[in-house]
């Protein structure tokens, strides 16, 4: 612990250390009284630009006495320039043309195509910042507003008139919005502006405006949740059913062509899965998500756990609107009602930053599972029908407060909590020849406290102008399980006329507690960017498993039992690096390695068995940007990473499904691998197209083992694949026409896994294809009334062991938008067409087996916000720490 100590301690002030350095295009000019050619000279030697000027026009009687550290070359040449008859305009992106102001404006005068003001926006890294909002006025009166392209360059579409002055606004959301002043032609071209987050004297004014609903940046795909129909007035998962490359089928969440996927909010991991990680996300309303990340490649930075990809849930934010309350309701009908609500409030005044939401709900689901098994002297037919009665509330609470104009704190706490009840019908008939054999009966209720807290504490401390700068953080995480389950069953064999009656009380308890403690180091410098960072994180879990069976429920003895307790505590410690160079204007690379050493011990109290592991794994990962024309992008990315088992999957205590059915973990289970290579091409971000390859090693999942003699099933999860994958993903995204944004999305891939256990074949190859489209339609000229109509489908696939069935689902969903959007209605109809299921066919010791699974997706909702608040007070705008995922902990 000392050694980590030290370790966190040293890139602290080793960044403290380092001295501001010059960014690309600032030079340092110290000159007196020299001609103004010698001072041309010094720019040309200092920079990337060459100087070109006519020899006719008058210099050699100009003598210049200047003096600038580390100033942008446009303002060097502004000041210099500034009071003689010259002027100067840039030509490409490496050439500056010096000429007479009268001549530059006779120019300008009959030239109206040299009137269209162009220019270059970059951010306080001095990395182009694309699609910023350029906005013009001439006076008072709007003059223009236009977009910057991808490289951030942007040409106004009206020629200027000369002598004339002229506001423009520059503004990109996350950034200050800039004012520049001049009267045309003078401070022509408008070359390289600089929008800052990290100068807190500069005055800032907020611009609210709708994103895209879909944006593709270079390492993930965001879906802005907040202009998502379809969403409104769901949860977290509604929202993940409609993101793109997301697959959401079975309460299973994937991603089009992963062999898996962790789950980040607010860029931490979710220590959380199967049901667990199910029933935290439907407790976050989707009004207070504002956008989903989808990273199928994760940068160093982030853990290495998540075997093939992130999805990143932003939350919203505190707005820079003084405060604001909104309040939220919604009615759910499927085959049962639900209910939801909800009270938003955030605050952001001066130095402190406030986020509170607080949620609650009811809902009744149901759930159907067919399953068939085909043994050799018997065909069994299993029904299953769950209920599934929950009660949820949750809190969110996030405070910040700015020490310094260099200095951040912030804490942030988030609470669910939920009671939940399931009544669960179980019967199973066995046929030979058509003759019922056996018919086995189970009723069970299952009662679950499912509770999460997570405490974050961050400190971010700006080191100096440039960007540079620290932030720590410290998490905690707490869940808690406890499970209730009494069934009883009736197992009667026709065939002999023999019954056998069973009650069994199994109950369980799972408790997870998670420490994390990290520190990043963003450091900007003349060359590139350049991130590293120390975690260490500590993970303690406790099983328990109490299963009695009684041949009577009034007997007190019970004639089986089973009394478990597991324990398992993981520990891991990281560091990473990674660096960024931007080569030109056209190509970007970065690269990152990360390490993580881990130690763990699982120990099974009754049996009195201890397994411990330790092992050391480096994952590398690597991306190239080309930018072949101003239009096109070509993306490279390659990462390898680590899946470790979910906690319950080495529980090796048995959970009992009725008296002849229980699953039980593998405390030998040991982590997955996988490598992961793609390659995007993106045209205008209107039309993408990436082909992917993944390798995966040493895979792990669920096999079903039969005793057909005694009649029992048992579900293990053992280490017993290598996997490898093909495929392509194609996106366009087309806006229409100013009422229709088009979104379409298909997919097919081609894999091949290699099985090494005597139980299933040795070898499965398969393919998997899927298309979806989301079509966005404004209905009415006032823009108040939307609609958005999805549609997904799935062909037929076979992956590993498994076929899987065609499904399709059709959503249609509208909003209406009263008082200048403050109120709003959303009416949504999900699945209308009750198609999105499958059946799921695989073999087991040669035993074929189906599972055909419905979880009532077909519903409507009917969904009501309003939100108020004052707008009028004095703020400063203030960027939230940097904040990280936590510790894998399921």
């Amino acid at each position: 612990m000392k050694l980590l100590q030290k370790l966190l301690i040293v890139p602290f002030f080793l960044s403290l250390s380092i001295s501001v350095e010059a960014q690309e295009q600032r030079i340092t000019v110290r000159v007196e009284n020299v001609l103004i050619d010698s001072v041309f000279k010094k720019i040309m030697d200092s920079s990337r630009y060459t100087i070109l000027h006519d020899h006719l026009l008058n210099k050699d009687s100009i003598h210049i006495t200047y003096n600038a550290i580390n100033s942008p070359v446009f303002k060097v040449l502004n000041d210099i320039l500034a009071k003689t008859d010259l002027s100067y305009r840039l030509i490409g992106n490496d050439s500056i043309q010096i000429e007479n102001k009268l001549t530059l404006s006779d120019r300008l005068t009959n030239d109206t195509s040299l009137r269209k003001l162009y220019g270059n926006i970059i951010d306080d890294h001095n990395i182009a910042l694309p699609y910023a909002t350029v906005t013009c006025y001439q006076g008072k009166t709007l003059f223009s507003r236009i977009k910057a392209n991808q490289q951030g360059e942007f040409l106004l579409n009206r020629p200027l008139q000369v002598d004339s002055n002229y506001i423009f606004e520059i503004s990109s959301v996350g950034y200050k919005t800039k004012y520049i002043y001049l009267t045309y032609p003078e401070g022509f071209p408008l070359t390289n502006i600089v929008l800052s987050t990290d100068n807190p004297a500069m005055q800032n004014v907020t611009v609210v405006g709708k994103r895209p609903l879909i944006e593709r940046k270079v390492d993930r795909i965001v879906f802005n949740v907040e202009n998502s129909i379809t969403a409104l007035g769901g949860d977290a998962i509604d929202a993940l059913r409609v993101t793109p490359n997301i697959q959401l089928q079975n309460d299973v969440i994937g991603l089009v062509g992963k062999s898996s996927v962790r789950v980040m909010i607010n860029d931490k991991i979710i220590p959380l899965s199967g049901n667990e990680l199910l029933n935290y996300l439907r407790s976050i309303p989707a009004s207070n998500i504002q956008k989903i990340e989808v990273i199928s490649s994760p940068p160093s930075k982030y853990d290495a756990e998540g075997d093939s990809g992130l999805i990143n849930i932003q939350l919203k934010q505190a707005t820079t609107d003084s405060w604001s309350t909104s309040i939220r309701s919604s009615y759910t009908q499927a085959f049962y009602p639900s209910f939801d609500g909800g009270v938003n409030y955030s605050y952001q005044k001066n130095k402190i930053s406030i986020l509170t939401d607080i949620s609650a709900g009811a809902q009744r689901k149901t759930y159907s599972n067919d399953i068939h098994y085909t043994y050799p002297s018997e065909l069994w037919y299993n029904e299953v029908n769950n209920t599934n009665s929950v009660k949820n509330y949750g809190a969110l609470v996030k405070l910040q407060y700015d020490i310094s104009k260099l200095q951040t704190i912030g804490f942030q706490y988030s609470g669910n909590f939920n009671r939940q009840n399931n009544v669960e019908i179980n019967r199973s008939r066995s046929y030979f020849n058509g003759n019922q054999l056996k018919d086995y009966s189970t009723d069970g209720v299952t009662s679950m406290k499912p509770t999460s807290t997570a405490l974050n504490l961050n400190y971010e401390k700006k080191i100096d102008s440039s960007g540079k700068k620290l932030s720590i953080d410290l998490d905690y995480f707490n869940s808690r399980l406890p499970r209730d389950n009494e069934f009883t069953s009736n197992l009667r064999d026709i065939s002999d006329g023999t019954a056998e009656y069973n009650f069994a009380n199994n109950r369980s308890g799972q408790n997870i507690q998670n420490y994390s403690a990290k520190l990043d180091m963003f450091m900007p410098y003349k060359w590139g960017i350049m991130e590293y960072g120390l975690k260490a994180t500590a993970t303690k879990t406790k099983n328990d498993v109490i299963v009695d069976f009684y041949n009577n429920p009034n007997h007190l003895v019970p004639y089986l039992s089973q009394h478990d307790i597991f324990q398992y505590k993981e520990k891991v410690q990281a560091i990473y690096l990674s660096a960024l160079k931007k080569v030109g204007s056209n190509l970007e690379i970065k690269a990152g390695l990360r390490g993580e050493f881990t130690q763990t011990l699982g120990n099974s109290i009754t049996s009195d068995s201890s397994i411990k592991k330790d092992y050391f794994k480096l994952f590398p990962t690597a991306y190239l940007l080309y930018r072949p024309t101003p239009k096109s992008t070509i993306i490279l990315n390659f990462s390898r990473r680590i899946g470790r088992p979910d906690f319950a999957y080495l529980n090796p205590a048995r959970w009992y499904f009725n008296p002849r059915s229980y699953a039980e973990g593998n405390p030998f289970l040991q982590p997955s691998f996988t490598y992961n290579l793609s390659l995007n091409y993106s045209y205008r971000n209107i039309i993408n197209v990436e082909g992917y390859y993944l390798r995966k090693t040493n895979g792990y999942s669920q096999i079903v083992f039969h005793d057909t003699i005694s009649d029992y099933q048992i579900f293990r999860r053992l280490n017993f694949y290598n996997y490898s994958g093909w495929g392509m993903n194609v996106n366009l995204a087309l806006k229409i026409s100013s009422w229709w944004e088009s979104y379409t999305e298909g997919n097919a891939s081609w894999s091949r896994a290699q099985n090494f256990i005597p139980i299933v074949e040795k070898e499965y190859k398969g393919y998997a294809r899927s298309i979806s489209t989301t079509q966005t339609l404004t209905i009415n000229p006032s823009k108040t009334l939307i609609s958005t109509i999805y549609f997904r489908y799935r062909f037929p696939s076979r992956e590993n062991i498994y076929n899987t069935s065609n499904s399709s689902t059709l959503d249609v969903g509208f909003k209406y938008l009263l008082s200048k959007g403050k109120f709003i209605l959303g009416l949504n109809f999900s699945d209308i067409l009750k198609k999105d299921y499958s059946t799921i066919t695989t073999f087991s010791e040669g035993i074929a087996q189906s599972f055909t699974q419905y979880y009532d997706t077909r519903r409507v909702r009917l969904s009501i916000s309003y939100k108020f608040g004052n707008k009028n007070l004095s703020i400063k705008t203030h960027k939230g720490g940097n904040e990280e995922e936590k510790n894998r902990s399921k």
